[in-house]
């Protein structure tokens, strides 16, 4: 008797979980990012959910390693997984471009699904996430060419010269915070002229679409409340 009264009361936790968190989806869209291991993409969107109040916002990193290719596979892999009891919303994969080979297939597969109606959206940056951090405080437009050191190391380089920034290191956490606010508003404003830009002049280097998974979750605050 004493077993099924646990059980039962088991049960019943599961299932007020369960509504509990569709009573969240109510409100909010239930949204999945994958970003590129620990890396301080994750820390980031992990920062800024929690800033926002987004609670149905996941933010994985460590479980999918660092292959374009194996962000997606993970990103797939959890977005069935909880497709019959509470579905994702939207699944984004953040991804650098670097020196990944699997970039350029990864991304035609993302868009791909989106093309056929799944929910999927590639969140990329050429040549990494650095150039996303550097646009908060500059206009940035100059290409990072491969050579002595990898495009990425020269983002990076640039990005410790910033005094909010020095010492910065990948798989660093707290930048959200340290670039919140109008810095991230200038961020969003050079992101989209630079897009704007490469469609005249042709180029991709640099290039990133950050911004438009931060307006995104920035909406979100306002279903919210």
């Amino acid at each position: 008797m004493g077993k099924d009264n646990l059980f039962h009361k088991v049960r019943e936790r599961k299932a007020l979980d369960l509504d509990r968190k569709k009573q969240i989806r109510q409100r909010q869209p239930r949204v999945l990012i994958v970003c590129e291991d620990s890396k301080s993409s994750a820390y980031y969107f992990q920062d800024m959910a929690k800033a926002f109040g987004l609670s149905a916002v996941d933010v994985r990193g460590k479980e999918c390693g660092s292959a374009p290719s194996s962000v997606l596979k993970y990103a797939e892999q959890e977005y069935e997984q909880e497709k019959p009891s509470d579905p994702y919303d939207r699944v984004y994969c953040v991804f650098d471009r670097d020196q990944h080979r699997s970039f350029a297939s990864t991304v035609e597969k993302i868009s791909a699904l989106e093309t056929s109606g799944e929910p999927f959206f590639a969140i990329t940056s050429t040549p990494c996430f650095e150039l996303w951090l550097l646009l908060h405080f500059d206009y940035v437009s100059h290409p990072f060419p491969a050579n002595k050191r990898s495009p990425c190391d020269q983002a990076i380089s640039e990005l410790r010269k910033k005094a909010t920034l020095d010492g910065y290191k990948k798989g660093i956490g707290g930048i959200y915070a340290k670039l919140s606010g109008q810095k991230m508003h200038d961020a969003i404003k050079h992101s989209k002229r630079l897009l704007k830009d490469n469609k005249k002049t042709g180029s991709d280097n640099p290039e990133t679409n950050v911004h438009e998974l931060v307006e995104y979750l920035a909406s979100l605050t306002k279903t919210s409340k």
